[in-house]
């Protein structure tokens, strides 16, 4: 049997207390949304842009199949898909959920892919450059799906409150940081996806993709996807 030093016993049970404590006493009443409740993302994400074009006739993998939950988890959705001069094709679907509690959170695709029966490895954080009168860093998860002959690479970022989280104990943390302040978070979740190969060239098309569409969103309308990133004087 391990012997726990008596120090971090201690501190093990001041962190049960407290965080016991703080779900009974310290729950979140105030909603903070950085952004106001009256944007669409239908009129706010365009149809077209730069070398891309809507294309009606695919659809993307839903993050969550249509229930009761699903109206509650998120206010607005938008899946849409687009093709390039060249052929490529890209599978956009954002998700806003103006509530992120422990019981309304964002889907994340490592969940509805598998739902859907597909294969999820390697999971990566890659940090993308953004351009838009200037550089910044966007930490994007990668992710390898499969689903029998399909391939499907996949890039998608969330943004929780301020930040942008790139682990599930990040969340947690932003989270229950904003709980203590007696605040609930807002959330969205972008998702790019493709079909194809499982290799750095469809990520490429991801990014380029991703460049495209940030430098065409109006800057009021930056915070909802990119948060503090967004009040940076690189972007």
């Amino acid at each position: 049997m391990i012997k726990r030093p008596p120090f971090k016993l201690a501190m093990i049970g001041v962190s049960l207390v407290f965080a016991g404590l703080a779900a009974q006493y310290l729950k979140p009443t105030e909603v903070s949304a950085v952004v106001k409740a009256d944007f669409v993302l239908d009129e706010l994400v365009p149809t077209e842009f730069g070398e891309w074009y809507e294309d009606q006739y695919i659809k993307a993998i839903q993050p969550l199949e249509q229930s009761t939950l699903a109206d509650k988890i998120y206010n607005q959705s938008l899946s849409r898909s687009y093709r390039n001069a060249d052929g490529d094709l890209i599978m956009l679907v954002i998700a806003y959920g103006r509530h992120q509690s422990d019981n309304l959170q964002l889907h994340l695709p490592e969940t509805c892919y598998a739902a859907n029966g597909f294969k999820v490895g390697n999971p990566s954080v890659e940090r993308l450059s953004i351009i838009k009168n200037g550089e910044a860093v966007l930490p994007a998860k990668r992710l390898y799906t499969t689903n029998g002959p399909r391939s499907e690479p996949v890039t998608y970022w969330t943004r929780v409150g301020d930040d942008i989280p790139t682990s599930q104990a990040e969340r947690q943390i932003g989270k229950l940081l904003y709980g203590l302040s007696g605040r609930i978070p807002d959330g969205i979740l972008v998702r790019i996806s493709s079909f194809g190969d499982l290799d750095n060239k469809s990520f490429e098309v991801h990014d380029a993709f991703i460049q495209e569409l940030l430098a065409v969103l109006p800057d009021e309308s930056l915070p909802l996807f990119l948060g503090k990133l967004s009040n940076t004087q690189e972007i």
